[in-house]
């Protein structure tokens, strides 16, 4: 498992101080509490975060002046996996790639090659030898998520009514 997760990416700056404008890669949510932020392998103390129409504006106290946060334009930021905060029916899409899905009565469906996020649910993007499926998560459809062994067990009467 990876000890960092991208959760957003620097897309520019926001005033004079140093404040970059991040757009999440997730939810806004994912900068709320944190006490660093790696940026290029280096470790940055958070000061303040903000979010505004679905971009987060990060502070950190070691950059202080738009010059040097200009350098950081396009620049993933990360966050350490310990630091991240999620309920227990959430999982890290890093996770979830490559995961193997199977219905109910264990029958491979295909592997987890992609999610995208569109708005309010998930899209999953699975391939099946040379076929190509796709869902949406919806409720009540995961009945085991196995992080460990890459391994999803679906609800195949659930299933059955999301695949694209």
């Amino acid at each position: 498992m990876e000890k960092f997760i991208e959760i957003g990416k620097i897309i520019n700056t926001r005033g004079l101080d140093g404040t970059m404008k991040v757009m999440p890669l997730d939810s806004v949510n994912s900068f709320n509490g944190l006490k660093f932020v790696y940026i290029n392998n280096q470790k940055y103390s958070v000061s303040k975060v903000g979010s505004s129409k679905g971009f987060v504006y990060l502070k950190t106290k070691e950059i202080t002046n738009i010059n040097m946060a200009e350098i950081f334009k396009e620049h993933y930021v990360l966050a350490s996996r310990e630091d991240l905060k999620l309920d227990s029916d959430e999982y890290f899409v890093c996770d979830i790639i490559d995961c193997e899905i199977y219905n109910s009565e264990n029958v491979y469906i295909g592997k987890v090659y992609d999610i995208d996020n569109f708005g309010s649910k998930d899209i999953y993007h699975l391939k099946n030898g040379k076929k190509d499926l796709t869902f949406c998560l919806i409720d009540g459809l995961f009945k085991n998520v196995d992080i460990e062994n890459k391994k999803i067990i679906v609800n195949t009467k659930v299933l059955s009514e999301v695949l694209v």
